[in-house]
């Protein structure tokens, strides 16, 4: 819990300790799809009742599934905390999944799947994150496929949530305005009636096949969108820090080298950046630019010159400085609404079991040092374990963009 003095609303997050990596083929999208039965009724409310206790004090409600993890969560004001409580804790803990109910939202999370395959930046990421995790759980989608959804089970579902959905795998997190020792009573009363025990999570380490790979992905789009996969950083890992300077440097602002060469210098693309991947075992950071097929070779060589100018010379000192300081103010401005302060005092406590502390973090933020930069580029840009996905009309250009891949 994190009361936030001079706030008027308060978030609270039900974390579940079950992503899209727990699942095996015959569950495959489980996770996501229980995410969204949890809101099709109990035993004391259906899925409009579930809308209108939320509408009725003016709340938000909703939930997301990770690789990692699924959180359920609600933002109201203070006063009316126990409401989203009760009604969180109430699709979390005794969700029924009636049958017709069911029925509809199977098809539901199917056009899901149909509109992520509809947007070509998505189908990059996902394949681009497919091929640099082979061999890893995390490299299976979020969503499943649709035969998976269509063909699954309601016997399967309800035993995949009873054993993920128990109260070892479950943290409860909140930020905001409101009381903490009536907090805690009002949660702790609202759970108790949570499923005891743990799951049997598996304790073996995935052995990612690596290797540098090519994909493309045919969509009838205006642009070619690509995504480069390279070596990322364990959520454990230290080195994360250092990473997401370099991230920065790459492509994370209007200053960054990739947006600076693409976009500003030679208007190649209009959405152009970088982001990372951080889970138990493994890590990545992607690379993303969308732009037209007779540009997408110009662009893949630019993008693949800038990890390699980064090889030869590294980072300068004035990007150095310059990015440390972009990435304390991001951080801190991104901490100032109740629901990231719920999501991260939440998410550090479920994956990472312990608490999270800002100053912690900001501690080992400005502790990274251009040795730290300089000790991780071998292996972020390591031209043997580069992936490259590409979604679009790519047939007329795929045999340039390979000779340019190499």
């Amino acid at each position: 819990m994190e009361p936030m003095p001079g706030v008027r609303t308060a978030s609270i997050g039900v974390w579940v300790n079950a992503g899209s990596i727990a699942e095996n083929a015959s569950e495959a999208g489980a996770t996501h799809f229980i995410e969204h039965l949890n809101f099709k009724g109990t035993p004391t409310r259906s899925a409009k009742a579930i809308s209108q206790d939320m509408d009725s004090v003016g709340g938000n409600i909703n939930a997301f599934t990770a690789k990692d993890c699924t959180c359920f969560y609600a933002q109201v004001l203070g006063e009316y905390l126990p409401t989203a409580v009760d009604v969180l804790s109430d699709i979390v803990l005794h969700s029924d999944f009636p049958s017709e109910e069911l029925e509809k939202e199977r098809h539901v999370v199917v056009e899901e799947i149909y509109m992520n395959d509809d947007s070509p930046e998505d189908v990059s990421s996902e394949n681009a994150t497919a091929m640099y995790f082979d061999g890893d759980p995390i490299a299976l989608p979020i969503l499943g496929t649709r035969d998976s959804i269509l063909s699954m089970s309601r016997d399967t579902l309800l035993d995949y949530r009873d054993r993920h959905y128990c109260g070892e795998e479950l943290v409860v997190s909140v930020a905001g305005c409101f009381d903490p020792v009536a907090a805690t009573e009002l949660i702790s009363k609202a759970f108790a009636g949570a499923r005891p025990g743990a799951c049997a999570h598996s304790t073996a380490v995935p052995v990612r096949k690596g290797g540098r790979k090519c994909g493309f992905y045919e969509k009838d789009a205006e642009q070619i969108h690509i995504t480069l996969g390279l070596q990322g950083c364990p959520r454990d890992d230290d080195r994360k820090y250092a990473l997401s300077v370099l991230s920065a440097v790459l492509g994370g602002s209007m200053s960054s080298r990739l947006f600076q060469t693409i976009r500003e210098e030679r208007g190649l693309c209009y959405s152009v950046y970088s982001y990372g991947m951080s889970y138990r075992h493994n890590g990545a950071l992607m690379l993303y630019a969308g732009t037209s097929a007779k540009n997408a070779p110009t662009v893949l060589s630019l993008m693949l010159e800038e990890l390699g100018k980064l090889r030869k010379d590294g980072i300068t000192k004035e990007e150095f400085e310059r990015t440390k300081r972009q990435l304390r103010g991001n951080y801190l401005m991104g901490l100032e609404s109740t629901q990231a302060h719920m999501n991260v005092i939440g998410k550090t406590l479920l994956l990472q079991n312990r608490e999270y502390l800002v100053d912690d973090v900001l501690t080992k933020m400005e502790c990274v040092t251009m040795d730290d930069i300089l000790g991780i580029i071998p292996a972020v840009c390591d031209e043997s374990q580069i992936v490259a996905a590409f979604a679009g009309k790519t047939a007329g250009v795929q045999k340039e963009i390979e000779r340019v891949f190499g």
